[in-house]
C-alpha cells in the first residue's frame, strides 16, 4: 500500500528527532493530554481485551490517509472485539494533512505549521485535533497529546504513523510502521490473541 517515492520529514523535538510520513527507548506512563477533556490524563491504553494505539501527527499525510481510509472500519472491528484503540499525537506541529486517494498513500500532501511549546500551544493542538476529528469522524475521547514525546509510544516511535499493538495492562505486544490496512491489524491483532471471538 506504499507509494514509489516516500516522503520523510524531520523535526528536532526536544532532542530527539522524528522521521515522519518510524524507533527509540521505553518510559513508564506519563501524563497525555486528553483531547475530549481539556487536561492531562493519564490513561491506560489496554483494555480487558487489549489494545492498539496509533502514535501520528496531525499534520501528516500518510496519517491522514489512515483515518480516511482505515481508522474507521479498524475502530468499528476492534469495538466489536472489546479492542481500545487510542490515537496520540506526537508531533507539536498543527495542520491537517490532505490524506492522497485509497490507492496511493502518498498522493497527500503534508500540512506542517509550527506551534510553540507552550500550553497555549497545547491547546491550539487540541483544537486542531477536534477539526481532525470532525473532517475524518473520530471519536475525540480516543485522541490524546504527547507533544513532548514523553510515552512509550512516541519514544518507541521513529515513523509515522506507528501501530502498537498492547496488553490488557498496557504494555507493548507488538510495533507496526508505515501505512498499514485495517485488514493487517486486524490479523496481527488476532495473531497476538488480542479481542474476544
Amino acid at each position: 500500500m506504499r507509494s514509489g517515492i516516500r516522503f520523510t520529514i524531520a523535526a528536532l523535538l526536544g532532542g530527539t528527532v522524528l522521521v515522519g510520513c518510524g524507533q527509540a527507548p521505553a518510559a513508564s506512563s506519563p501524563p497525555v493530554y486528553s483531547v475530549a477533556s481539556r487536561h492531562w490524563v493519564t490513561p491506560s491504553f489496554g483494555a480487558p481485551s487489549g489494545g492498539i494505539v496509533i502514535a501520528m501527527a496531525s499534520w501528516c499525510k500518510f496519517c491522514a490517509w489512515e483515518a480516511k481510509w482505515q481508522e474507521p472500519t479498524l475502530i468499528r472491528w476492534a469495538t466489536q472485539h472489546h479492542i481500545r484503540v487510542s490515537i496520540v499525537v506526537i508531533s507539536p506541529y498543527g495542520g491537517i494533512g490532505v490524506p492522497g486517494p485509497l490507492n496511493n498513500s502518498g498522493a497527500g500532501v503534508d500540512h506542517p505549521k509550527a506551534l510553540l511549546p507552550t500550553n497555549h500551544a497545547v491547546s491550539l493542538l487540541a483544537t486542531t485535533m477536534e477539526t481532525y476529528a470532525r473532517e475524518f469522524h473520530l471519536n475525540p475521547q480516543r485522541i490524546f497529546l504527547d507533544p513532548k514525546r514523553n510515552t512509550v509510544f512516541s519514544k518507541k516511535a521513529a515513523y509515522i504513523p506507528s501501530f502498537f499493538f498492547v496488553s490488557a495492562s498496557g504494555h507493548i505486544k507488538k510495533q507496526l510502521a508505515d501505512v498499514q490496512t485495517a485488514s493487517k491489524l486486524e490479523s496481527v491483532a488476532k495473531q497476538l490473541d488480542l479481542g474476544k471471538p
